[in-house]
């Protein structure tokens, strides 16, 4: 790389492009302080799609569903999510906390780096629906887990972490700058066997994905148990089937013949793909349940506003409809479903369930 022949990364435009948090976290993650950085265009955007989206999106989840700003105080919530949260989070602190008392600032990244895929895609997307009917113990953990991990973040991106603060304080009476608060002191009372009990359940989870990825079931179709010869805490063994989609998790001294199976590091799972009507029905009701989820999306609906459904459809979509309107009716906002799609609907979806088209519509009601 060189100035006089002009193939030089000008900084300016990369600051003007993603920000100067962004370069600068790269730089603090990549290697270590004395070591060459190699810098891309395609480092720094991964940088920001997997740290910095990430962890703006969740705060922009949690202040759409709650209006309690900052929890300065962990919350007392006995959901398992939120104690193995609390224990990640404590884990977290302690790594950053001493490795930048070394000076350490690589190691200190990564950690952050590690923690806010564990935030994003397993604490909320596990805990969507309890943030969505304002249970208190998800909100609260959220909450303080964000307090918590924004002054973490501030030295390294101070910039990105004082427009984060500054959201979420509000109009509270907090310090005018996340620069001006307390270093985050340690959390009393966790749980760390959480983290290795939740490690081997993600294990699990992955495993039972990847054999129905093998053979070809879409996650939204529910089947009937999946099984393991791992110990599982009792209070993950729910978590486990919602995630994976199955009615049962089954702990067992040996994988059962006939399914089909898959091993990870002493892990052992199988999962039952036998079909019944039943279990064919519900998956047909989730696929509709995606369809009406993917229209408010493209009317750019909150999760406040109530629809008017509008349907077009044939006999077996309609059959479906028809035996499946109130849990429909409390799971995606409608009011009322009409079997007509009027000219003045702006909003349409075309769509199939199982080979038959149906076309969606909506209105919001006022």
């Amino acid at each position: 790389m060189s100035k006089s022949k002009g193939n030089i990364v000008e900084p300016w435009k990369v600051f003007h492009e993603t920000g100067a948090d962004p370069l600068r976290f790269l730089f603090f993650s990549m290697n270590q302080p004395g070591d060459v950085k190699l810098f891309s265009q395609d480092a720094l955007r991964e940088i920001v799609r997997k740290v910095f989206m990430i962890l703006w999106n969740v705060q922009s989840f949690y202040l759409m569903y709650t209006k309690q700003g900052i929890t300065t105080v962990p919350p007392a919530s006995s959901h398992v999510l939120d104690r193995w949260l609390l224990a990640r989070l404590e884990q977290t602190r302690a790594t950053v906390t001493h490795e930048l008392e070394a000076f350490h600032v690589f190691e200190g990244s990564r950690a952050l780096r590690d923690f806010v895929q564990d935030l994003s895609t397993w604490y909320v997307r596990r805990s969507r629906d309890r943030m969505k009917s304002a249970d208190p113990g998800a909100q609260q953990t959220l909450g303080f887990a964000l307090w918590v991990t924004i002054r973490l973040f501030a030295p390294f991106t101070p910039l990105f972490s004082e427009s984060m603060y500054l959201l979420l304080k509000g109009k509270s009476k907090a310090a005018a700058s996340v620069h001006l608060t307390d270093w985050p002191s340690k959390i009393e009372g966790v749980d760390s066997s959480l983290i290795a009990g939740m490690s081997q359940a993600r294990t699990v989870v992955e495993l039972i994905l990847s054999i129905r990825k093998e053979k070809n079931i879409k996650s939204r179709q529910p089947l009937a148990f999946a099984e393991t010869t791992t110990e599982i805490p009792a209070e993950m063994l729910a978590i486990i089937a919602e995630e994976v989609n199955v009615d049962e998790i089954r702990y067992v001294s040996k994988i059962t013949a006939d399914i089909p199976a898959q091993e990870r590091n002493g892990v052992h799972v199988g999962l039952s793909v036998a079909m019944t009507p039943a279990l064919e029905l519900r998956g047909k009701q989730r696929e509709l349940l995606r369809h009406v989820n993917d229209l408010r999306k493209l009317a750019r609906l909150t999760p406040g506003d109530i629809i008017t459904l509008y349907v077009s459809a044939g006999k077996t979509v309609m059959d479906l409809i028809s035996g499946y309107t109130e849990e429909l009716k409390s799971t995606a906002g409608v009011f009322e479903i009409d079997f007509s799609i009027p000219d003045t609907v702006e909003v349409k979806k075309v769509a199939k369930i199982s080979d038959e088209q149906i076309t969606l519509g909506l209105t919001v009601r006022s």
